[in-house]
């Protein structure tokens, strides 16, 4: 069971990281952002992102897909997946707001996220509304209330998408 504690301790460090990066005005790239802002609040989020039945990096369901960087699996399916961009962009372009959630829909997955490190957006691709109006929650590291961040990202944890928390909440 995931500690709301670690995560916080996770989330702090995280959030150190990204307040470097800006003062510097350094620019660090998708790749970095993945190891460095996303790979540890996933794995303190008990994802075992060495494990390829748990987690897999640029995903395609068929060999003919866009990848999404993480395909997150339960019992091998597919049950959330993480589209990342690096820390300086706006995840408020609509181009990658609908790149995700058609992976989503392509891979028959209902909960998508949309992160740069720094912002998470929670998208339901499934629900029969806009794509602006199947953002669920979004929450910043840097910014977010830090108990209403917690409790954001702890449901997206593996514990807690073996239930339907995220399905009830919406």
């Amino acid at each position: 069971m995931i500690q709301q504690s670690m995560l916080s301790e996770v989330l702090a460090t995280v959030r150190k990281r990204i307040q470097q990066i800006r003062d510097r005005k350094e620019v660090i790239g998708e790749e970095n952002t993945k190891a460095t802002l996303i790979d540890p609040v996933l794995n303190v989020l008990g994802w075992n992102l060495q494990e390829i039945d748990e987690v897999r990096r640029e995903y395609k369901r068929k060999p003919q897909d866009n990848p999404v960087d993480y395909a997150l699996f339960l019992n091998r399916t597919e049950c959330l997946l993480v589209e990342a961009k690096s820390l300086e962009k706006d995840l408020g372009d609509r181009k990658w707001v609908l790149q995700n959630l058609a992976y989503a829909m392509a891979v028959g997955v209902c909960w998508c996220v949309l992160t740069n490190g720094d912002e998470n957006r929670i998208y339901n691709s499934h629900a029969e509304v806009d794509a602006d109006q199947k953002l669920f929650r979004t929450v910043r590291v840097s910014d977010s209330d830090p108990k209403l961040l917690t409790d954001t990202l702890l449901l997206l944890g593996r514990d807690m998408m073996r239930g339907s928390m995220l399905d009830e909440l919406w």
